[in-house]
């Protein structure tokens, strides 16, 4: 099983300059991998997130997160976020002796019918674009609903999860709309994810161009 706390209590020694560096080579590497144009770069709106993701990473008692929960980043679409988690979770899988895979939310449940729920109990993992998936899909004639099945059962085990999300998490949190259409994962797996992560809003307007 990996908590939170085995990523961030296994790291080499690493000072704040040694971090920024590798911030910015694995954000080049990101936008680049990614076919964009452009570079990572470090200003008033992702600064004070960077500089609080170090004080987590190295377990500082000055950090104002929760040293021992992952993060719920969310914010408005393109502003970073998605870049700045995978960045910081190469940064993470170089320092460490763990790595953090990605999943897009909205292919989650491919993961699911290839692997099935229980391969996902215990591994650290990053779910991209939380809200953007289908909540219910049927696996071999059985309803799930993948993002709630695996919160609730990670929920359990206490397994490091990362988010990002263009929604806040008082909107995913929401169950039924007035014509009792299902828009969230309801208020149980909303305060599962809280429990779980820092939840963390990143400013700024789209960086996309």
């Amino acid at each position: 099983m990996i908590l939170v706390s085995n990523l961030n209590s296994n790291i080499r020694n690493i000072s704040y300059t040694d971090y920024i560096q590798l911030m910015v080579y694995h954000g080049s590497k990101v936008i680049t991998d990614a076919q964009r144009y452009g570079k990572f770069e470090i200003d008033s709106n992702n600064k004070a997130i960077i500089d609080n993701m170090f004080l987590w990473l190295t377990r500082h008692p000055k950090c104002p997160w929760n040293l021992d929960k992952a993060f719920f980043l969310c914010g408005g679409i393109g502003c970073g976020k998605t870049t700045l988690m995978k960045t910081f979770l190469n940064v993470v899988n170089e320092v460490s002796n763990y790595i953090v895979p990605m999943y897009q939310s909205y292919l989650f449940y491919e993961e699911i019918r290839r692997y099935g729920l229980s391969y996902f109990k215990t591994r650290p993992i990053f779910i991209d674009e939380l809200g953007r998936e289908q909540l219910e899909i049927y696996v071999n004639g059985v309803r799930v609903r993948p993002i709630e099945d695996l919160v609730g059962l990670r929920y359990e085990y206490g397994a490091a999860t990362f988010f990002t999300s263009n929604f806040k998490l008082e909107t995913l949190s929401q169950g039924y709309d007035d014509n009792g259409k299902k828009i969230g994962y309801g208020k149980y797996i909303g305060d599962r994810i809280g429990e779980m992560c820092n939840i963390i809003v990143m400013p700024g307007t789209s960086r996309r161009k």
